[in-house]
């Protein structure tokens, strides 16, 4: 399983992909049993196709590919290539390569609760109000990136 969440919550991750495995499983045998029922097709297909997506985003690993740039006619072809020939220093002996990662689908961001401190400020009488900075810690001190700190 592959997640770029800066804190995956991999237990959580686990458990929601055999969720919608077992999900898919049971839409289609579900399926395969209604046939006979007029035309509950519709609406089970849409959800197992909504189903695999998120399985797919859930999923996805990279595919590492690489082509030699030696003027030949093959110069166009990326062939697929496991992460440690990706990661393989090449040298002239060999000749030039060009290095690409691809995904399948990219991989989901997971949203997580977010424990954040209690209010400190009284602003202009509003109520108990943090300040920015206050925010932003909290964040990093749990594993989260913060993109405008």
């Amino acid at each position: 399983m592959t997640t770029n969440s800066p804190n995956p919550v991999d237990g959580d991750v686990q458990a929601l992909i055999r969720n919608i495995q077992r999900r898919i499983k049971n839409t289609k045998r579900w399926l395969s049993a209604n046939k006979s029922i007029g035309n509950p097709e519709s609406e089970a297909v849409e959800l197992i196709l909504i189903y695999e997506t998120a399985l797919a985003a859930l999923t996805a690993e990279p595919v590492y590919q690489m082509r030699l740039l030696d003027g030949g006619d093959n110069e166009s072809e990326w062939i697929e290539v496991s992460l440690d020939e990706f990661n393989t220093q090449t040298t002239e002996k060999y000749g030039k390569w060009e290095r690409r990662t691809l995904y399948t689908t990219p991989p989901a961001h997971l949203l997580r609760p977010v424990e954040l401190p209690d209010c400190v400020d009284d602003l202009h009488g509003i109520g108990p109000v943090m300040s920015a900075d206050a925010v932003v810690e909290a964040l990093h001190q749990q594993g989260y990136e913060v993109k405008n700190d």
